[in-house]
């Protein structure tokens, strides 16, 4: 499970530098944000922190991040996770 994990952080951060650069009113942008969200849910359920993902603002704040402030949060979460429940 912590390959699958570590897969889908890689994934979160290549898809976090993407919707960075995609304007909003580019086509791209709402399906990458759905991926996006997406995955989102999925690695935090891989990491027992699911109940993370109910803040409607989440998303947001997490698009609003530059870079390494994202890794860094990603970070958090893989620490006070779990893949092992």
């Amino acid at each position: 499970m912590e390959y699958v994990a570590e897969k889908a952080r890689h994934s979160l951060e290549q898809l976090h530098e993407v919707l960075r650069l995609v304007e909003r009113k580019d086509s791209a942008a709402l399906p990458a944000r759905a991926a996006f969200q997406y995955g989102l849910a999925s690695y935090l359920a891989l990491q027992n922190m699911l109940d993370v993902a109910n803040d409607h603002q989440l998303v947001d704040r997490l698009l609003g991040m530059e870079g390494r402030e994202f890794r860094n949060w990603l970070g958090a979460i893989a620490s006070e996770g779990s893949v092992t429940g």
